[in-house]
């Protein structure tokens, strides 16, 4: 087991020290009296809405907190993401059977999807959307799943989808269920 902060804890105390860093950098070290709160909203930020809020005496210092936080998400979603088909993980997904040299930070984040699976007895697991695909054909042609087509599907999701070897930094894909690391 590994004994380290997840990326998107890391994320948001990278986050949280940008807007700490945004604060000291004025020129008074008052913040009551020199802080404001700025607010940034985007969309299709990793599929969503995002509010950013950052306290800091300067609309240029809040928008540069603002394009450092940005830029750590779009670094994180070029590692993680099932959505980008050239992402680091939608590669890896792509292989089968063979120890891959993986990132720390996708190391990272399947050993704890690992670790929840396991924690949460199945209930956390990245292959989920093998269940939803037969949901989704079924609902095309307007019926409900069939029990077969379902328990097909559990079935899948309940298999061991990859193994971490921690003294080579690798991980091998050993399934053939589409996964995906946003649940």
């Amino acid at each position: 087991m590994l004994n380290c902060k997840s990326t998107l804890q890391r994320l948001a105390l990278f986050t949280f020290v940008i807007c700490l860093f945004a604060l000291a950098v004025g020129g008074d070290h008052s913040l009551a009296r020199s802080e404001r709160t700025f607010v940034f909203h985007h969309e299709n930020v990793l599929g969503t809405s995002l509010e950013l809020k950052i306290n800091a005496p300067t609309l240029a210092e809040a928008e540069k907190a603002e394009a450092a936080a940005l830029t750590e998400i779009d670094r994180n979603a070029k590692i993680l993401s099932a959505y980008d088909p050239n992402s680091e993980f939608s590669r890896w997904v792509k292989t089968s059977n063979q120890p891959t040299p993986v990132s720390p930070e996708l190391f990272e984040v399947l050993n704890l999807f690992q670790q929840w699976h396991d924690r949460t007895n199945g209930a956390l697991d990245a292959a989920a959307e093998t269940v939803g695909r037969v949901w989704k054909a079924a609902a095309q042609q307007q019926r409900l799943p069939a029990p077969a087509e379902l328990d097909a599907a559990v079935q899948t999701v309940r298999q061991q989808h990859w193994q971490l070897d921690p003294a080579n930094h690798t991980a091998t894909r050993l399934s053939n269920a589409p996964l995906a690391l946003n649940s």
